[in-house]
């Protein structure tokens, strides 16, 4: 800071020129207020060095300028979002967009545009005033101090002019020149280790793993690179985890500067993977898997095909009639509480006093001798009766509801036992059938046939951003770090007929369990509608284990549902589970042939496929007697159809091992299906709680007794009260008042 000072006070006082000195703060406004690693303003940092541009006046102004374009960032952010975006400049953007090489200078950038805008505007006013500023200070300081004896010789005076400079800085242009040289003999010297120190260190840090690379090597005017002896480690195992021999690049270099990636050619030879400790990363539950394993190889032999407890079955199905129980029993203390709740509202204690002002005015009724009292006596008898009508009626009303939705429920209560002989029949069936004793899929998953489904579709959903292709994005933003702060990029609509990214060809050859793999991708592309062709993976692999493996996955965008189809094809593979299981099979040879389709719009997978295992060693380890079955058969095939939307996910596995074993197990089980069969239906019953619910039915219908009880009260004691007032007969009245009474009724 000093330095610059110094230099601001050495310009400010020597000869040149106050244009050259106002330039300098001018281009030290731009560069200063603007992000600093953009093209414009190293063109700008030529001109200082190529014309007479006062340098340390530049350094100055760009170092203060630089300062307050850090405060100003959130300000230039929404002036450039709002220059990007208004509607009349779109056509010009989205031009300037398309242009060749326009991408670099990242015109589209909020804070860029912005901040570039600002300083374009306000820098020929700046020019201006501060060429007015240092004629003044020239005129009035430095020319009375200059004729100071003491202070004069700090100041420029004429016996001390120099000789006029010339426009060109050739000391600059020789310093360019050298740039430009060591440039050159950095990157043919350089570029290479450093590229190659960067990739290791992005590598590690964004996968966690240490990583080695033998050599990088670039051709960077050809467009092509090369990396040998690859390897990623993992630290704590100290094993190679990944590695590959040799990747060779080739891309179209002049597509770089648009922002392109277009691979002409890529091959990766000799990739290798660790399994064990792939797998080991892959699954946490590892040593959970273990365990059970070895629980169920230690489990005791039952010397038999053994049923599964009824507990153990009750707590994983789902049953129709169970669930109707809890849904009944529910509507009945719903029921019961809603009735509660109404009989408060009836005001229960306004029918007893009721029935007390009722009698009191039967009693004086009775004492009654004036037919002047008889006929005052009607108002209040009318009223009585009004009061009586209006309980009565709410009674009724509360009554036939209940009633209705009681014998509702009644109806249901009665379904229970048909519901819960359907479930015991589905699960006498699915457990004392073949199908239900064994599951032709367990041999290759344990049983465990969703939790492989949803690793499967936690692999689609990963790889599913990458297979997506889809025209150019308009109007959309992405974000991206400057040096000062966050700004977005305004994205218009893509003219240009290559995509962003763009694979022609890519070669592979990996091992993996001992196996070799051939891959060839061609027309990858992160936008189909621009090239017009689908991607294609085709995979092939042949050794000591298989006969052939062809695995073909086709990527097509273009159609009105985009979709993803696979085709595998196995043939003879040798099959060799090293994990013992209760059933399980050893070793066989195995023909597969699968099919299956990603749907992106519907996020759905669907697969289907047929596997035919000749030379089978199966094996049952807690049940001789299935063992001995299963050793006799050497050969069985299996239809797959499996579906996964979403979380959900359906797999079915249909076999003709069912049926050559249907007969062993139905004499194995024969002797414990029928005791199953009763714990099962008492299971059933004691999980409806039928004892329960018969005990809600017996309230609730003594709440509709109570009711009905209560409306033949209240219609009792309106006929009573009715009954009273017409026999009442006051003496002495005579014809007359016999007549008054025959009037009122």
């Amino acid at each position: 800071m000093l330095e610059l000072l110094r230099q601001l006070w050495f310009a400010l006082n020597s000869a040149n020129s106050t244009k050259s000195l106002s330039a300098a703060i001018v281009i030290g406004f731009i560069v200063g207020l603007t992000p600093t690693m953009e093209p414009h303003n190293l063109i700008l940092l030529v001109i200082v060095l190529l014309f007479n541009v006062h340098v340390g006046l530049f350094l100055l102004g760009a170092a203060l300028f630089s300062l307050a374009g850090f405060f100003l960032d959130p300000l230039f952010k929404l002036l450039g979002k709002g220059i990007l975006t208004a509607e009349p400049l779109v056509p010009l953007w989205t031009w300037l967009y398309n242009l060749p090489y326009m991408r670099l200078s990242d015109f589209n950038n909020t804070i860029l545009m912005g901040s570039l805008v600002t300083a374009l505007v306000l820098a020929l006013p700046l020019y201006f005033a501060s060429q007015k500023l240092f004629l003044s200070y020239r005129q009035a300081v430095m020319a009375r101090f200059s004729a100071l004896p003491i202070l004069g010789r700090f100041f420029y005076n004429e016996t001390k002019r120099t000789k006029k400079g010339s426009v060109i800085r050739y000391s600059g242009l020789i310093v360019l020149s050298s740039l430009l040289v060591l440039s050159i003999s950095a990157t043919v010297l350089f570029f290479d280790p450093l590229v190659k120190a960067f990739l290791t260190e992005a590598l590690e840090k964004s996968s966690g793993k240490k990583v080695k690379i033998e050599t990088f090597k670039s051709g960077f005017f050809q467009g092509s690179a090369q990396i040998t002896g690859f390897s990623m480690i993992d630290r704590e195992e100290s094993a190679q985890l990944f590695s590959f021999d040799r990747l060779n690049i080739d891309l179209n270099t002049p597509q770089l500067f648009q922002k392109r990636y277009i691979i002409e050619d890529l091959s990766i030879e000799g990739i290798n993977f660790d399994k064990k400790l792939l797998a080991k990363i892959a699954s946490a539950e590892g040593e959970v898997d273990a365990q059970t394993e070895e629980k169920q190889k230690a489990a005791p032999s039952a010397g038999g095909i053994k049923l599964p407890s009824v507990k153990e079955v009750l707590s994983r199905e789902e049953l129709r009639s169970v669930q109707r129980a809890r849904e009944i029993e529910k509507e009945l203390q719903t029921l019961q509480k809603e009735y509660g709740t109404l009989r408060q509202k009836l005001d229960p204690e306004g029918v007893e006093q009721l029935q007390q002002e009722v009698s009191a005015f039967q009693k004086r009724l009775k004492n009654m001798n004036d037919p002047a009292q008889v006929l005052a006596a009607k108002s209040e008898f009318e009223k009585l009766q009004k009061r009586i009508d209006a309980y009565q009626n709410s009674y009724k009303n509360l009554y036939t509801k209940l009633r209705t939705r009681f014998d509702s429920l009644s109806q249901k209560l009665e379904g229970l036992d048909k519901l819960a002989a359907q479930d015991l029949k589905r699960l006498e069936e699915k457990y004392t059938s073949a199908e239900g004793l064994f599951s032709v899929a367990s041999l290759f998953t344990g049983g465990e046939n969703k939790k492989y489904l949803q690793k499967a579709y936690a692999l689609y959903t990963a790889i599913k951003p990458y297979m997506q292709s889809a025209p150019d994005p308009k109007d959309q933003t992405r974000e991206k770090s400057y040096y000062r702060d966050r700004g977005e990029y305004i994205l218009y609509e893509d003219r240009s007929r290559y995509p962003r990214i763009h694979i022609e060809q890519a070669k592979a050859d990996a091992t993996y369990d001992a196996m070799p793999f051939d891959a060839i991708l061609t027309n990858y592309s992160t936008n189909q509608h621009k090239t017009g062709k689908p991607a294609l993976l085709i995979a092939t692999a042949q050794g000591e284990r298989v006969q052939g493996v062809e695995l073909k996955v086709m990527n097509n965008q273009l159609l009105q549902k985009p979709r993803a189809d696979l085709n595998l094809k196995v043939d003879k593979y040798r099959f060799n589970d090293e994990n013992e299981r209760a059933i399980g099979m050893k070793q066989g040879a195995v023909d597969l042939q699968l099919e299956g389709s990603m749907l992106f719009q519907s996020d759905s997978v669907r697969i289907s496929g047929y596997c035919n295992v000749e030379d089978a060693n199966l094996y049952a380890a807690n049940s001789p007697q299935l063992h001995r079955a299963l050793q006799g058969i050497k050969s069985f095939d299996m239809r797959i159809n499996g579906r996964i939307d979403g979380k959900k996910s359906e797999l079915s596995i249909s076999s003709d091992m069912s049926k050559k074993l249907s007969n062993l197990l139905a004499q194995s089980v024969s002797g414990q299906t029928a005791q199953f069969r009763q714990k099962l239906q008492a299971g059933i019953r004691e999980k409806m709680d039928m004892k329960g619910l018969k005990k809600e039915k017996g309230q609730t219908q003594t709440l509709l007794q109570t009711l009905g009880a209560k409306q033949d009260s209240l219609q009792g004691l309106s006929s009573q009260l009715t009954r009273s007032f017409t026999k009442a007969q006051p003496s002495g009245g005579g014809e007359e008042v016999k007549g008054i009474l025959k009037g009122l009724f």
